[in-house]
């Protein structure tokens, strides 16, 4: 069984407004390689996944917070989570504590990875069935069904990158640094 490191590349909601008709894009990237992989889920698991990337403090402990408690009780750890297949545009996954391997949804498995800083991993087979590679500035997967929103928010991402890199070429560092904030502002990690 072939496992490919992968690393969370970025993620966002296909929407301004959370709804239940929006959905949550994440996108991992193989380290050392160009091959991407996109996990659709829901604004939850995104808010999930967001407190977990900015270790925001909630008043009260949610889900995963509770499950990482109940983990370090026992003295144990994530070692790894694996995204093992995709059929019908729904992933599976296990996350790995000692020596047990317990199946989950990748969100919740790439989100509690955080916690414990475990490597996420993808079986090869996986990537050779559902991964697409950057060629240039297209960033999108070829025949692939992209929300319109995913596509305009990479579209302004790459603009504004294109913008950033013209300005500092030029050395209008000013302007850069507002590019810069507004990329900021649409990628929620680098």
């Amino acid at each position: 069984m072939n496992k490919v490191r992968l690393r969370v590349f970025d993620f966002f909601s296909t929407t301004e407004e959370p709804s239940s008709e929006s959905d949550f894009v994440i996108i991992l990237k193989e380290i050392g390689a160009k091959r991407y992989i996109e996990i659709i889920t829901d604004d939850f698991q995104g808010d999930a996944l967001i407190v977990a990337v900015k270790k925001v403090e909630t008043r009260q402990p949610l889900t995963h917070h509770l499950i990482k408690k109940i983990i370090k009780h026992y003295h144990e750890k994530i070692t790894e989570v694996v995204i093992t297949d995709c059929v019908d545009d729904v992933y599976y996954a296990y996350l790995k504590i000692g020596l047990f391997e317990f199946d989950c949804r990748p969100s919740d498995a790439i989100a509690l990875s955080f916690y414990f800083n475990a490597p996420i991993f993808a079986l090869e087979t996986l990537m050779r069935k559902v991964s697409f590679n950057r060629e240039g500035q297209n960033f999108l997967p070829e025949n692939k069904d992209v929300p319109q929103a995913v596509k305009s928010k990479i579209t302004k991402f790459e603009e504004l990158q294109m913008k950033l890199n013209e300005a500092v070429r030029l050395e209008n560092y000013e302007k850069a640094a507002k590019i810069r904030d507004e990329i900021k502002n649409l990628r929620v990690i680098d």
